[in-house]
């Protein structure tokens, strides 16, 4: 295989001031962009939010060019970069583990994006929603003792997470989050290995995506993948907070706080703002046409 030159080559992020930021009196907040559910091209007089609530594949050839005039320059650079990572990741674990012998879980919001773009190429992914935990405890088995311990406990084992189905399937379960000093993570494993969770299973491993990346440099040379920096990418699409060109501010899943993790059935019925639903369908439209 060809070996490229410019591999590490990498884009120019820039901070856009594109949101505000607002808390609701649950203590739930998520990002809101000001975005209108109407094209901004002039030729297109529908409801783009209609074309959005429609499956891919039930797009005709004009809608897709319609919702591809929604995306920006900018959008399709993060895009590009999130499905690099993807596609790095996917092929590092189908080696280690087997295609179709793996699932993904993303721990939080910060790699949520991963999971979908996964989960757009075949792999079964998992998002659940939690924050706020390196400031506020130091074990994570404290978690089983907040108020809603239970709702949450049965919305993970709903979403496919129960200690039936990880022992039964034979695969192996990769939580995943970015991780700063690495608190984070070691908290959650903690919790979900707990008695109370008994998800202490030999067939689930925690990595950070720091490691995913970092340690399979070579991957990006193997499948030709060129202009992806993976430092860049962990320190300014994951790492950085409030930067447009963050994945948090492209995320649809919203951040919960672990102090309301009883409020987690509210969480997830909230419905998914237009300017997320675009960048998903950017997303799903350029992993398509990659695969055809």
């Amino acid at each position: 295989m060809e070996v490229r030159n410019n591999i590490f080559g990498f884009n120019t992020f820039k901070p856009v001031n594109s949101g505000i930021k607002k808390v609701f009196n649950n203590g739930i907040s998520n990002d809101i962009f000001v975005r209108s559910t109407n094209s901004s091209n002039p030729s297109f007089k529908g409801n783009i939010r209609e074309l959005l609530d429609k499956d891919y594949e039930t797009l005709s050839k004009d809608e897709k060019n319609i919702l591809r005039k929604e995306i920006d320059n900018y959008q399709e650079e993060v895009i590009d970069d999130c499905i690099k990572a993807s596609t790095v990741l996917k092929a590092v674990y189908d080696d280690r583990y087997g295609e179709n012998n793996w699932e993904y879980i993303s721990i939080g919001r910060s790699c949520s994006m991963i999971a979908k773009c996964l989960a757009m190429m075949g792999v079964k992914t998992h998002i659940i929603p939690i924050s706020g935990l390196q400031f506020g405890i130091e074990d994570g088995r404290e978690l089983t003792k907040e108020e809603g311990f239970e709702k949450y406990r049965d919305f993970i084992y709903k979403s496919g997470l129960s200690p039936e189905e990880v022992e039964s399937s034979g695969k192996t379960y990769i939580f995943q989050d970015y991780c700063d000093s690495g608190k984070s993570l070691r908290l959650f494993e903690q919790f979900i290995r707990s008695d109370e969770m008994g998800l202490n299973k030999d067939n689930i491993t925690f990595e950070s995506i720091n490691e995913g990346l970092y340690d399979n440099i070579q991957k990006l040379q193997e499948l030709g993948i060129e202009n992806f920096n993976p430092f860049s990418f962990l320190s300014m699409r994951l790492g950085a907070q409030n930067l447009y060109g963050s994945l948090k501010t492209h995320t649809s899943t919203p951040k919960l706080h672990y102090k309301d993790i009883d409020k987690i059935d509210e969480v997830v019925k909230e419905p998914v703002r237009t300017i997320y639903k675009i960048f998903e369908f950017g997303m799903e439209d350029k992993i398509r046409n990659n695969m055809n």
